[in-house]
């Protein structure tokens, strides 16, 4: 009997939520913990992540049954290869098989982890739905960990799918937790190591028996790259572009434990010099935009928040919002990642202001309040489209479209849009990677006419 041994070294390079769906005294969701009290990534989160994308490599012959209806009361196992090597989703009767591959959990090293403040908005009001505020435990960027993978007895198919998913996810990343679409839990692999033995082998049996199973004499037998006979994965269209937050403009995404450290009623998440886009609030902005413009098409172009309800509103299939952006019934293919580059600096901007009393048109009494806010913002923005080739133009093209609202003030970012914070520049043209020529010069064209180019000439024309 043929046993591998995975050492996969990885990092976390966005902040992350895996949590338990618990809550405690300090905070709405926690984070999943080890019983020494350490933040622990789960064994069963990681064969998740790893099976998403087996299913996207494996070849269709045979098809996975997993997905359909029939198949979920189906008396015999799915026979298709993913299932093979994971093991069937649901079991039933004596043929059902287990997985062949094990992941263990995985404690995290230099883990730091904090609490942040996010609020739920109403759509048709455009503002703070009421009694929707919520927090959640998340870890920082940079924590390290390994994840330990074992799998035994596979044939060449199934080495090949094996290697072919972990080659696929050191090109490309995992994703863990929850948030993906707005660019946490991202990890990168940094290198994977991969030891084997035989236990049919008598030195090998002795070696295993001898020392603890993740003692690296337990597994004599140095192990190369296997067979690769299935394709990686496509790498996903790409959007990059760089927001910064014109001189007349401030910037604030506002966090509690940020404006009790400054002394302020608000300050922004991350601090006034090192100020923090989260991807979900651009996430928001985008999908807003994308919406208007939609609607300003006709009417059915793209539902109203009063009928979504967490579904898209239309009565045949789903608006080209909902496909783009996502929603109950399917997860959205596109992933906004933000990221402060690191010499970067703002400056802060502090305000004062005082709450009107509508009858008298003077200053109601004990209702003063303050802000810190971030003025010379800037943020490295990748939009990253996880879609099939032939939908990636039309959906590169709106975003561009909700991109040039957002630079030409048509849409803002963060808390404070009617005071004046939140205005945001695209620098340059988006670099855009992933569709074909004759698209990328079509995409090219309509950034040329709406972009900051477009913006310049017109300001010159008034």
């Amino acid at each position: 009997m043929n046993e591998y041994r995975y050492l996969l070294s990885c990092t976390l390079s966005t902040p992350a939520r895996i949590g338990t769906g618990a809550a405690n005294l300090f905070t709405d969701a926690t984070l999943r913990r080890s019983a020494a009290g350490r933040p622990v990534v789960p064994g069963t989160g990681l064969a998740g992540a790893l099976r998403a994308i087996a299913e996207r490599v494996a070849p269709d012959d045979p098809p996975c049954r997993i997905a359909t209806g029939p198949a979920r009361r189906a008396s015999t196992p799915c026979p298709c290869l993913v299932c093979e090597l994971f093991g069937n989703v649901r079991p039933t009767g004596e043929t059902a098989r287990a997985s062949r591959v094990t992941v263990l959990d995985a404690p995290l090293t230099r883990a730091r982890t904090r609490i942040i403040d996010g609020v739920s908005l109403d759509r048709d009001r455009g503002s703070a739905a009421d009694r929707l505020r919520f927090d959640a435990e998340e870890l920082l960027p940079g924590a390290s960990f390994q994840i330990e993978l074992r799998a035994r007895d596979l044939d060449e198919e199934q080495s090949a799918l094996l290697e072919t998913v972990l080659a696929t996810a050191k090109d490309q990343g995992l994703i863990l937790g929850a948030r993906a679409a707005a660019g946490m839990g991202r990890v990168t692999l940094d290198a994977i190591e991969r030891r084997g033995r035989d236990l049919s082998n008598i030195e090998h049996l002795v070696a295993a028996a001898r020392h603890p199973s993740r003692h690296f004499s337990a597994w004599p037998q140095g192990a190369g790259a296997g067979p690769r006979t299935h394709q990686p994965l496509p790498a996903p269209a790409v959007v990059a572009f760089t927001l910064t937050s014109p001189a007349h403009s401030t910037f604030l995404v506002a966090d509690p434990t940020e404006a009790t450290r400054a002394g302020r009623d608000r300050a922004p998440r991350g601090g006034p010099t090192t100020p923090e886009l989260p991807g979900s609030s651009l996430r928001g902005a985008l999908r807003s935009a994308a919406e208007r413009i939609l609607r300003t098409l006709g009417t059915g172009a793209a539902c109203t928040a009063r009928t979504r309800k967490g579904r898209c509103g239309l009565h045949r299939g789903r608006c080209l919002a909902c496909e783009l952006f996502g929603d109950v019934s399917a997860a959205s293919p596109l992933r906004v990642v933000v990221e402060t580059p690191d010499r970067h600096r703002a400056s802060p901007a502090p305000f004062d202001h005082v709450a009107l009393d509508r009858f008298t048109g003077g200053a109601r009494d004990a209702l003063k309040f303050d802000a810190l806010a971030a003025r010379g913002a800037s943020f490295q923005v990748t939009l990253e489209l996880r879609a099939k080739q032939a939908r990636r133009p039309w959906m590169a093209g709106l975003l561009l479209l909700a991109l040039a609202d957002l630079h030409h003030g048509l849409a803002t970012v963060g808390h404070g849009g009617a005071k004046g914070h939140g205005w945001m520049r695209v620098d340059g043209r988006p670099r855009i990677d992933g569709i074909d020529a004759g698209h990328q010069q079509c995409v090219d064209a309509l950034w040329k006419r709406l972009g900051p180019a477009s913006a310049r000439q017109q300001e010159e024309t008034q």
